[in-house]
């Protein structure tokens, strides 16, 4: 299997809590695999491992080979790995159009040396960001709204913006923490005819989720966690059936 992303026994504990215990899984390229299992099973803090939010206790992090772990989050974004949040980050008093703007990481114009001494790089890099930030703002359905403040935003359109925020890195692996949370339907559909589309286009994903329905419609692959564990891996078809999950996820015996 080609792996993009894979994370090798990792555990982390917050006092006497063992919030993660010895999980391994991966990721394969170009996937849309998903991570499942009851509140407080460890998803969100594996999310925060992988992205350098936090360190591990023990264990490692691999993507593209690499080790990753404990890099600094933004070390690590650079490198192709970007994700979201439960709660839509970002700059709330900034327009939509200025949060797009802010995200790309290393730009020529952040540096006053640059300003004087580069001025066609630094109008060339924006230029580019422009273009981008432009068809991103078509693609997440908020062209009309580049101009409103973030925190006017509904819900369902700060996470859009959210989702829009992380594709101006270009990312070649994006987790998605619980992106069906406060969506409507209208804007669930355009959530996974983007996600499938950037899929298509050689995007992975790793999404976090809680609304099966979607999940088991968008994912070829999905991971379960209980008490920090990875208890199962399978197609959709096969985690439906497993009596595990079933068990361990709706706490029901099957």
């Amino acid at each position: 299997m080609n792996e993009i992303l894979r994370v090798e026994s990792i555990s982390k504990n917050f006092g006497g809590l063992r919030a993660l215990d010895r999980c391994t899984l991966s990721v394969e390229k170009g996937s849309i695999t998903a991570l499942i299992g009851p509140n407080g099973s460890g998803k969100t803090t594996l999310f925060n491992v992988v992205t350098g939010f936090l360190r591990p206790d023990e264990g490692r992090v691999l993507f593209e080979n690499r080790d990753v772990t404990g890099l600094a989050a933004n070390r690590i974004a650079s490198l192709g790995l970007a994700r979201t949040f439960q709660v839509p980050t970002g700059f709330p008093r900034l327009t939509v159009w200025e949060n797009l703007m802010s995200a790309p990481l290393g730009q020529e114009g952040e540096s006053l040396c640059s300003l004087f001494t580069r001025p066609g790089r630094v109008r060339t890099q924006d230029q580019e960001h422009f273009s981008r930030a432009h068809q991103i703002l078509d693609r997440i359905g908020l062209a009309q709204k580049l101009t409103e403040l973030a925190t006017n935003l509904s819900a369902a359109e700060a996470r859009m913006l959210e989702l829009g925020r992380q594709l101006m890195l270009s990312p070649r692996l994006l987790l998605l923490d619980e992106p069906s949370s406060g969506v409507n339907p209208a804007m669930l559909d355009r959530l996974a005819s983007l996600t499938l589309e950037l899929n298509g286009e050689g995007m992975s994903f790793l999404i976090i989720g809680h609304n099966l329905s979607f999940i088991m419609k968008l994912s070829h692959f999905i991971h379960v966690l209980q008490y920090g564990k990875h208890i199962a891996s399978g197609k959709p078809e096969e985690i439906a059936r497993d009596d595990r999950v079933v068990e361990a996820y709706l706490g029901v015996h099957k």
